[in-house]
């Protein structure tokens, strides 16, 4: 991507399978479409408003459209496994590594994440969780940092 697009393409996010760029560019969807041999475009709806070909099902080392045909509007990334994402029409998605999904779902916001970026903040969260040693069954409470930029 970097060497199409040179300083019009940026690397936000970087995991151990996925890549989140920023693409300056007048349609990210043309530009799919004029490079289709290098995305993997399988999973975008068959009637999607984009005009994208549904081609390259599982071809490995291609890039692919996550979202499918959904913008992201915003994107938090603090570290591996800690980010935050924000989709025209759909239900932001938070992930942090290490705490459970519904203490994210219930206690941990998008505007924490972005918190945490501009005010270089740590917070966590308590969870409790159950540990077995045969035969009997501990009830644990831990708390967990939940977001970071450290």
């Amino acid at each position: 991507m970097s060497p199409l697009y040179r300083e019009k393409c940026k690397v936000m996010y970087t995991d151990t399978d996925s890549l989140v760029y920023h693409i300056e560019c007048n349609d990210v969807y043309e530009m799919i479409k004029r490079d289709i041999t290098r995305f993997d475009t399988s999973n975008y709806p068959p009637d999607n408003a984009y005009g994208m070909p549904l081609v390259n099902k599982k071809v490995p080392g291609l890039m692919k459209d996550e979202n499918n045909d959904a913008i992201i509007t915003e994107f938090v990334g603090l570290r591996a496994k800690i980010y935050a994402v924000r989709m025209d029409g759909r239900k932001d998605i938070k992930k942090a590594k290490g705490v459970k999904n519904n203490v994210v779902t219930r206690t941990i916001t998008f505007d924490d994440y972005t918190r945490c970026l501009n005010e270089e903040i740590e917070m966590t969260r308590r969870q409790s969780c159950k540990i077995q040693a045969t035969p009997s069954i501990y009830g644990v409470r831990v708390e967990n940092r939940s977001e970071s930029v450290r």
